[in-house]
């Protein structure tokens, strides 16, 4: 018998995020689903919801922020549910919080 630990190659999952920064606008914040084409904007408080699968990139742009790319390897999928992107200095750092 040969048993295999795997995740399935089209699972979609939910990843919500907030993007925190007191200095902007937190609303109309695009975020990409490069891999998909799926696309959310951040509401005005910064939140988001996209959907997400294994080795998917998820990119973040707009004219207030810098742009960053996220890559959702399997530690991050199997983990996934909340992401805080900070960006205190008007571009983001490189501390994600996987929670």
């Amino acid at each position: 018998m040969i048993s295999l630990a795997h995740t399935q190659v089209n699972e979609i999952k939910t990843l919500t995020g907030e993007i925190i920064n007191n200095d902007i606008d937190k609303s109309g914040i695009v975020i990409l689903n490069k891999s998909t084409g799926g696309t959310t904007i951040s509401d005005v408080n910064g939140f988001f919801k996209i959907g997400v699968r294994l080795n998917d990139s998820i990119y973040l742009r707009s004219l207030q922020i810098k742009a960053h790319l996220i890559f959702i390897n399997e530690n991050i999928f199997k983990s996934i549910g909340y992401i805080k992107i900070e960006d205190q200095k008007k571009t983001f750092t490189n501390s994600h919080k996987f929670i």
